[in-house]
């Protein structure tokens, strides 16, 4: 709706005339002092939404503790889970370890100095140089061979 046509309806209405004596009751009502009821309705007028925007943020603090609960909560599940998680890889392992050095303390040391498709050749070094398992104290090289 235009400001025209708003003004036009206006128009259309009858005009109301105020009485003879309302600009002296008015300034008469502006003299006097504001009543007790007059005051006590201005003060609950800034009350009560006071009072509710304290009510909505103590709900809304109790909310975000409750919130900020269930997601601690949810994270020392998720911490817990993964705990146990790891312990059970960490027994497997630990199992695989003891299976694998049991296998190594009874294996015999061989090596594989190769050979063809129908023939490997393998030397066992307990056999053969028992003498290069003693460590040696003399401090200094010693040659292997003394060749000219």
């Amino acid at each position: 709706m235009k400001d025209e046509d708003m003004e036009r309806l206006l128009r259309a209405w009858p005009r109301q005339k105020a009485s003879p004596d309302f600009t002296a009751r008015l300034l008469e009502k502006l003299d006097q002092p504001p009543t007790k009821s007059a005051s006590a309705l201005s003060v609950r007028g800034w009350k009560q939404p006071l009072l509710a925007g304290a009510a909505a943020l103590a709900l809304l603090g109790a909310l975000a503790s409750g919130l900020r609960h269930w997601n601690e909560a949810r994270e020392r599940a998720e911490a817990v889970r993964r705990i146990e998680a790891l312990r059970s890889q960490y027994e497997v392992l630990e199992q695989e370890l003891a299976e694998l050095r049991s296998l190594a303390a009874a294996s015999q040391p061989v090596l594989e100095l190769g050979g063809t498709e129908d023939l490997d050749i393998l030397v066992d070094l307990r056999d053969w140089a028992p003498e290069a398992r003693q460590v040696r104290t003399t401090g200094r090289a010693e040659p292997v061979d003394y060749r000219p």
